[in-house]
């Protein structure tokens, strides 16, 4: 089943907003959250949607003991970027 995009759109922004800089959406993202935190947010694969969605660059996900870092160049060094 696929979703609208208002419903869409919540997911994604509820998995981004779990490792999006804190200094601005579109720079280097560089974020290691616990595997609770990335399940509360939609989980893993979410979050890899999200960032993709939202940036346009594809993330590095690895795992550690009980966490999960995300690492992607970001919006604004992405084929999209503006800056």
């Amino acid at each position: 089943m696929d979703l609208d995009y208002d419903t869409q759109q919540a997911k994604h922004t509820k998995a981004f907003d779990a490792v999006q800089p804190a200094s601005h959406w579109k720079d280097r993202i560089d974020a290691t959250i616990t595997l609770e935190a990335a399940e509360e947010a939609g989980g893993v694969a979410a979050i890899e949607s999200a960032i993709v969605h939202f940036t346009a660059t594809v993330p590095t996900v690895t795992y550690g003991v009980g966490n999960v870092r995300f690492t992607a160049d970001g919006y604004w060094a992405g084929p999209a970027g503006d800056g």
